[in-house]
């Protein structure tokens, strides 16, 4: 079964990829980014995207572990089985 922080870390993946490409377009629709420049160019900031991915990475490698040491008998016998 899917962990509870590994639902976390999908939905936050999600919330964020949504937000990029809410605010990616739009950055491309004309009559809404003119005149909003500084407005996206904090919302599609560098440093904010980067840390956000970074926060996300690092969860990610969690929840990962995670998985790994819950099922870790399951994935020995597999790979004994494979032999």
């Amino acid at each position: 079964t899917t962990s509870r922080s590994a639902k976390w870390k999908t939905f936050i993946q999600m919330i964020f990829i949504y937000y990029l490409l809410v605010i990616y377009t739009l950055m491309k629709t004309p009559s809404l980014f003119e005149g909003n420049e500084e407005l996206f160019s904090k919302l599609f900031d560098n440093n904010l995207i980067f840390y956000s991915m970074l926060i996300v990475t690092i969860i990610t490698f969690y929840t990962g572990v995670e998985y790994i040491f819950a099922n870790w008998k399951t994935i020995i016998s597999l790979f004994k089985n494979e032999a």
